[in-house]
């Protein structure tokens, strides 16, 4: 009888330990799936999100600076489809500051006068370019470009370019006008010859 009721015992402490590993792999499978799942999904997010940040949408179509005057284009078109914001553009030479609204599927045309100028007799010229711009979620995107610059001695132009919202240089004749404060520092040389580049916004001086 004693024989019996310790192999019975046996036989339920057996049972007990298959039951227990039984669920604790029914656990850790559940625990997997769940596991691939939520990466799979952190996966098609984090796409979607690297999608929204990724200025590569934004191209650089072609680019061409002058030999003589030092001004120079960037074309750009916004592929992205989405509307953002262009807000830097520097290279190892300047930098220019905007705040110019880039709507998706259409191409501009950057003023980028000084940031990579052609030297007399150079056919083509290579600048790193870092390009910032903001989107229309508020988020911050930067593209770094190599660009090869053409280099012309006379630019022919087919549509107005979108200027730096500062762009008041003394050293040239005529003086570019594209903000309120470059419309102020007139003072500095009351004798120069200007040209509005840009419509300005005088609101805030309205008062």
């Amino acid at each position: 009888m004693q024989k019996l009721l310790t192999h019975a015992q046996g036989t339920i402490e057996y049972l007990v330990i298959i039951s227990i590993i039984v669920v604790i792999s029914l656990f850790v499978v559940s625990f997997v799936a769940n596991t691939i799942d939520s990466t799979e999904s952190t996966s098609v997010t984090s796409s979607k999100i690297s999608n929204k940040l990724n200025p590569q949408g934004i191209v650089i179509i072609d680019a061409v600076s002058s030999t003589i005057t030092n001004e120079g284009y960037l074309n750009l078109k916004n592929m992205t489809g989405d509307t953002s914001i262009l807000t830097k553009i520097s290279t190892e030479e300047d930098y220019r500051n905007y705040n110019e609204i880039l709507i998706g599927n259409e191409d501009y045309l950057i003023n980028i006068q000084d940031l990579c100028k052609c030297e007399e007799g150079q056919n083509t010229k290579t600048c790193k370019f870092t390009l910032n711009f903001t989107t229309k979620y508020g988020l911050i995107s930067t593209l770094y470009q190599k660009i090869l610059i053409t280099c012309q001695e006379n630019i022919t132009l087919k549509k107005d370019p979108i200027y730096p919202t500062d762009c008041f240089d003394i050293t040239k004749d005529p003086i570019n006008i594209c903000s309120l404060s470059d419309l102020n520092r007139i003072r500095e040389k009351l004798d120069g010859a200007y040209i509005l580049q840009k419509n300005i916004d005088a609101i805030e001086t309205s008062t």
